[in-house]
């Protein structure tokens, strides 16, 4: 699994927005199972950030996973790096509701690495995920620069 080419900004900024689905073509159907997770992802919207949280008093980006795959009956690993080795890479092309959407993160000009993040991909070009920069559990789309060179692979947990 490689890391996200520049060059495929255009491509995945195109794969994830609406505007690139022609009139007669529509995504595939969600599943209960998927419908069950983005529901619950999206329903913690505006919790608060909270290191090493899994539950409704706070949520780090892993941990907004855990919770929303396991209250909907799916028991997935705690850490972000865990539930990258538990799914299976797909193409940002394929990525549909209650896929995730892995990133790499750095802080500061130094470039140091902060970690691999991990966000709900919600459908419609966007991610439910819980970034320490904004203190709370936010919706955000996908296309932006900042995420488009970040992005590192889209993965799947459900069939």
């Amino acid at each position: 699994m490689g890391l996200l080419k520049r060059s495929w900004g255009p491509l995945l900024l195109c794969a994830m927005a609406t505007a690139c689905v022609p009139d007669n073509v529509r995504p595939p159907e969600t599943t209960p199972a998927r419908a069950e997770v983005i529901s619950l992802a999206g329903a913690q919207v505006g919790s608060p950030y909270k290191f090493e949280g899994a539950d409704r008093h706070g949520f780090d980006a892993a941990g907004l996973v855990y919770f929303s795959f396991n209250r909907a009956g799916f028991e997935v690993p705690r850490t972000a790096e865990g539930q990258l080795r538990a799914a299976h890479a797909i193409s940002f092309y394929d990525a549909r509701p209650a896929d995730l959407l892995f990133s790499r993160l750095s802080t500061g000009q130094s470039g140091a690495e902060r970690g691999l993040h991990v966000g709900i991909y919600m459908g419609h070009g966007e991610m439910v995920h819980a970034p320490l920069s904004r203190d709370e559990v936010v919706l955000e789309r996908v296309d932006t620069p900042y995420w488009l060179q970040r992005l590192v692979t889209a993965a799947r947990l459900l069939p």
